[in-house]
């Protein structure tokens, strides 16, 4: 027995007289409110058309139940917070927040030959993290893409998508687009360390990229950005609004 079975059946029989710690989206109706779940966003409620009818049904139903049975309930943006309240007919106030980190990143040295593996020149990209799921919208960078390409840069895009979980959404398209794939942490992190572009952030979850704040990433809505206004690519930034 594994997967959600597991978690369902057996998980809470080993975890009685103990709370259970639930970090992924999921946890074992069983354990009733001996138990903390984090529900990192509504998409299976805001956009159905990123998952599988089954997954879809299931996460539904689950987190539905969740609250009822007495499961502590975190988030890690106060846009989640409204969102699953909403769909999940709960008091906000129930619904705990705890900002998502990144500070693991910094266990793996960075690994530079990503760039070269993909013909990324440093300070010439802008990097975009989300796998190419429907409700990620890559499609809309398209206009972005194109804006690169005219100035001699590339928009990288690092992520894979799980097709027994997510309905395969359109990609970015074009010359000027890498598509990288799934990227390790130690090729994460040097794609934010050594790119001069700002990272293009498409949050469904309300959050600015924590891995990119946290290793000097210029963002979209930065102070200092903001003054550089429409100069962007001419002086090595950019600026995409959603």
């Amino acid at each position: 027995m594994r997967g959600q079975a597991w978690e369902q059946s057996e998980l809470p029989l080993r975890a009685r007289g103990r709370t259970l710690v639930n970090l992924g989206n999921t946890a074992p109706l069983a354990a009733g409110r001996h138990q903390l779940v984090v529900i990192h966003d509504a998409g299976a409620f805001d956009t159905p058309e990123s998952y599988s009818t089954a997954f879809r049904a299931w996460y539904r139903a689950l987190h539905l139940a969740l609250p009822r049975v007495g499961a502590r309930i975190v988030t890690v943006s106060e846009f989640s917070r409204g969102r699953i309240a909403d769909h999940l007919k709960l008091d906000p106030a129930r619904i705990g927040v705890m900002p998502e980190g990144a500070e693991h990143i910094l266990r793996a040295p960075a690994e530079a030959g990503v760039l070269a593996r993909h013909g990324l020149v440093p300070g010439r990209y802008a990097l975009v993290v989300g796998n190419p799921a429907a409700h990620k919208n890559l499609a809309a960078l398209a206009e972005c893409a194109g804006l690169l390409g005219r100035h001699g840069c590339l928009l990288a895009v690092a992520g894979a998508a799980d097709p027994a979980v997510f309905r395969q959404g359109s990609e970015a398209a074009g010359e000027a687009v890498r598509a990288l794939g799934r990227v390790s942490d130690a090729e994460l992190r040097a794609l934010y360390e050594i790119g001069d572009l700002p990272a293009v952030p498409l949050p469904l979850r309300g959050l600015r990229p924590a891995a990119a704040g946290g290793h000097g990433v210029r963002l979209p809505g930065d102070r200092r950005r903001r003054r550089r206004g429409a100069r962007g690519l001419r002086r090595g930034g950019a600026l995409v609004r959603q």
